[in-house]
C-alpha cells in the first residue's frame, strides 16, 4: 500500500520568467509479519481516571490467547495517508504481551488506545509492524473488556 502526493507550485519571477516547483511524497507500508503461536497473554492497562497508574491483569490462558492472536491477525493494515485528522481524547492504554507459553518469552507486543483515534500498534519478534485498524466485531478492546471486566464509560 502506498499514499502518493504531488504538489505543483508556480510563481511569477522578476522579468518574464516563471518559477516551477514540484514536490512529491510517497508513503508506503511494508508487509506485516505473522505472529508466532501464542499460548499466554499478559495484559497491563492504564486509565486517565486512575491518573494513568498501571494495572496488571491476570495472564490469559491458551484458549483466550489464541483468540487474541486470531483477532490481531485479522486486523487490517491502516493505509498510509497525508490527511490531517482530529481525534477525541484518549482515556487509557492497554498493553498486551503475547507469549509462546505461560512464563515463556514474549513473541509479540500490541498496544491499544482506549478512546482517541483507535488503531493498534504491533511489534513481532522486536520488529515494528504497520499500524492496524481495529474494525473486527467484536473488536479486541471489547473482547478484553468482557474477559477482564475493564472499566467502561469512556
Amino acid at each position: 500500500m502506498a499514499a502518493k502526493q504531488l504538489g505543483v507550485f508556480v510563481a511569477q519571477l522578476p522579468g518574464e520568467r516563471v518559477g516551477l516547483l514540484l514536490h512529491a511524497q510517497v508513503a508506503f507500508t511494508l508487509p506485516r509479519e505473522r505472529i508466532p503461536t501464542v499460548r499466554a497473554v499478559r495484559v497491563t492497562a492504564s486509565f486517565a481516571r486512575d491518573g494513568f497508574r498501571t494495572h496488571v491483569y491476570r495472564l490469559l490462558g491458551p484458549k483466550r490467547a489464541a483468540r487474541v492472536q486470531e483477532i490481531l491477525e485479522a486486523l487490517p493494515v491502516i493505509a498510509p495517508s497525508f490527511a490531517v485528522i482530529s481525534c477525541p481524547a484518549q482515556f487509557g492504554m492497554l498493553r498486551l504481551e503475547l507469549r509462546s507459553r505461560r512464563g515463556g518469552r514474549g513473541v509479540a507486543r500490541a498496544t491499544l488506545p482506549v478512546g482517541g483515534c483507535g488503531g493498534v500498534s504491533l511489534t513481532v519478534e522486536g520488529n515494528e509492524q504497520p499500524s492496524l485498524g481495529d474494525d473486527t466485531k467484536p473488536g479486541l478492546l471489547e473482547t478484553l473488556r468482557s474477559w477482564l471486566h475493564l472499566p467502561t464509560g469512556y
